[in-house]
């Protein structure tokens, strides 16, 4: 992290020092998911050179099949794809590429024609897997894996044994191409998919219905009817966290292997453009103006809405059900009487129900019986209770966010993953171009205020202070990520959250979710991520 020094005031801006300190308390939620390159490795072929290959691993040439090539995620992004580069001129669209002082902060101008075109070329471009063991999976789920790769942060272009696993079980091809043929990048009624596909709308409505029952698409009541939305990995992996899921977690020694994940998602999680959650002030009270943006004002973003709903944290959850043998199911959180469990880890007793939720999407995770309702009161209530509890404040990278998370890095597979980049090494880490929006400000301190009480780093939730400076005042590693919560229980008030410069900024951000699902898988395909 960059310190630019001024007398006894220090800036403490994005990128920084490396350390190995803290960060195993979190491996194994991300072990679970992949997140920490931790996924069964398997044939590790790319998406768009997966072939039907014999058990020894040979291509069919005769059966007019690519052959199989390996690849790491150190992939040469300067190679071009049919995707990659002619799609916009082939398509008449008026689109030359996104300016750079857009490209370097990490968004995208792709519109969403040219996006969809890319999209559409890239799933086209997919056929069958085959398994170490010589199982060949069939093309359809392949490039629907494909297809969710193209939203938000991605699923990964390595995929393994266990990736299209769980898909297989619940979805058949039917309803696999279904998902497939809908429209991409939208929101979408029955009547929209059929006229795309051809199908009826009975025929649409029902098989939108059956994804809806199983979670394995985005769906909204609106007023004006039923809409639906193709799914991103990030939607998936809290659509499908179902008491069965977690159920066959824990008997399988922590493989949840529900999700469609590949072996280099992490790669893709670093470098989206964006952070999927970004931390935000805690409290007004540690911005230098007292005013944050309004996209960062939680509160303000839930004096908005009208519907909410909270959830355990996911990982805090993962860790609970792998040490505890009699947990509380999330049927049992739904009857609000388990507001107040609490599970120790890494030292820490967590209250685990603290994710909140709004709108549509609060809505859909209460229907999956995920999480459970509560009102605008009861939501504020939590979210000051985190505050105080010493969590990060993360929402969805949107102005509108559907998702709260408040977590701490020992724990969280977001903040987590974090620290296990920076722990690999400055390489991952300071080059991961989502780090760069992971917060709108940054942390200023005054070494004439500050009385080296040691305070600031007990409080911090990513390890990022140690105490270690010149005569014991605190040093802050790269690892810091603006959350405030060292400024809040600063008794000289020495630290302050100060908004950063314009031009380091991505503003605005996108508005919904799916906005932002889009511009990061713009800002993929334009960087070369996806290939």
């Amino acid at each position: 992290m960059a310190e630019k020094e001024t007398g006894a005031i220090k800036v403490i801006k994005p990128q920084g020092k490396v350390t190995r300190r803290g960060f195993v308390g979190m491996m194994g939620m991300m072990g679970a998911l992949g997140l920490g390159g931790c996924a069964p490795k398997a044939a590790t072929k790319t998406l768009s050179e997966t072939g039907a290959d014999d058990a020894d691993g040979a291509g069919s040439e005769a059966a007019g099949e690519r052959e199989a090539v390996l690849h790491d995620i150190n992939h040469d992004r300067s190679v071009e794809t049919a995707w990659s580069g002619s799609a916009a001129t082939l398509a008449g669209i008026d689109w030359s590429g996104t300016p750079e002082n857009i490209q370097k902060v990490g968004g995208s101008t792709m519109p969403l024609e040219e996006l969809n075109n890319r999209r559409q070329l890239y799933v086209d471009s997919q056929t069958a897997f085959t398994c170490s063991d010589g199982t060949v999976v069939p093309e359809v789920y392949v490039k629907l894996y494909a297809l969710i790769n193209t939203y938000s942060c991605g699923s990964g272009n390595i995929p393994n044994d266990l990736t299209f696993s769980y898909m297989m079980e619940v979805l058949d091809e039917e309803h696999a191409q279904a998902l497939l043929d809908s429209p991409m990048g939208v929101w979408f009624s029955a009547g929209e998919m059929a006229e795309k596909t051809g199908r009826s709308v009975e025929d649409c409505d029902r098989l939108l219905k059956d994804m809806r029952k199983i979670g394995y698409i985005c769906a909204a009541d609106r007023v004006e009817g039923t809409v639906y939305h193709q799914p991103a990995l990030g939607a998936l992996g809290g659509y499908l966290m179902t008491d069965e899921q977690f159920a066959k977690c824990k008997g399988s020694d922590g493989n949840f292997s529900c999700l469609p994940m590949g072996d280099d998602y992490f790669d893709h999680w670093n470098n989206a453009g964006t952070s999927y959650y970004y931390p935000v002030p805690c409290d007004k009270s540690v911005v230098d103006s007292g005013e944050i943006l309004e996209c960062d004002d939680v509160e303000a973003l839930f004096a908005r809405h009208e519907h909410f709903a909270v959830a355990p944290c996911a990982c805090s959850y993962f860790e609970t059900i792998m040490a505890v043998d009699d947990y509380p199911t999330l049927a049992d959180f739904r009857t609000g009487e388990y507001t107040e469990y609490t599970h120790e880890i890494e030292g820490d007793d967590l209250r685990l129900e603290r994710c909140l939720f709004t709108g549509e999407e609060a809505q859909f995770w209460v229907e999956l019986g995920i999480a459970r309702e509560i009102d605008r009161n009861e939501a504020m209530s939590i979210l000051r209770r985190n505050v105080e509890e010493g969590y990060v404040i993360e929402p969805y990278f949107q102005s509108d966010s559907a998702c709260v998370c408040s977590c701490k890095g020992s724990v969280c597979a977001g903040l987590g993953g974090w620290m296990a980049s920076y722990a690999e090494g400055p390489d991952i880490y300071e080059n991961a171009n989502a780090y760069q929006q992971v917060s709108h400000y940054d942390l200023v301190v005054d070494f004439d205020r500050c009385l080296k009480c040691g305070m600031c780093s007990l409080r911090c939730q990513m390890q990022a202070i140690e105490m270690t400076g010149e005569d014991g005042t605190p040093e802050i590693t790269g690892l810091c990520v603006r959350c405030g919560q060292c400024a809040y229980t600063c008794p000289a008030e020495a630290r302050k959250l100060h908004l950063r410069p314009e031009e380091e900024l991505l503003m605005p951000i996108p508005d919904t979710l799916c906005d932002d699902w889009n511009s990061k898988a713009a800002f993929r395909f334009e960087q070369g991520f996806i290939w």
